[in-house]
């Protein structure tokens, strides 16, 4: 796998404390940490460039468009609107650990592990989900005039 230009070796580690802060659950950020360096040690097993794997799968389950839901003459229709990069690195991690918490796998870290995995080959839950907004986006492209309407 080849690493993306989109990001870069320093962010592999915002994106790690990143997931890291989304993975802490009543304040066991240890438990977090663990969680993670299990997940990515169970990745090197698998893969050679654990970076490469967290980067690909960051990009691919990155959103460039979401939709908003606005209200226009009686009828809700769904606007699409571009994201910041930041609403979307944040929106793609938190598809990437729900996508992990779906999985029927007892051990965390390896459904965390699985769901990058997927993700960086382009399937997996979090990527689903990524082109379903994007196919929703694209078939409301006709709303774009309402976007400045809230």
């Amino acid at each position: 796998m080849n690493l993306t230009t989109k990001y870069t070796e320093s962010e592999y580690v915002k994106i790690r404390c990143a997931c890291v802060s989304l993975l802490t659950r009543n304040g066991y950020k240890i438990r977090a940490q663990r969680i993670w360096d299990n997940a990515m040690s169970y990745i090197s097993q698998q893969n050679s460039n654990v970076t490469d794997v967290v980067l690909n799968a960051m990009e691919m389950c990155t959103p460039v468009v979401e939709y908003r839901r606005v209200r226009v003459a009686g009828t809700v229709v769904q606007v699409p609107k571009l994201m910041t990069p930041k609403q979307a690195q944040s929106r793609g991690m938190r598809w990437l650990i729900e996508g992990a918490r779906r999985r029927d796998n007892r051990i965390y870290a390896h459904a965390l592990a699985q769901e990058f995995l997927d993700a960086a080959r382009g399937a997996g839950w979090a990527t689903s989900q990524r082109d379903e907004m994007h196919r929703i986006a694209e078939a409301n492209r006709a709303y774009v005039r309402y976007q400045w309407w809230k």
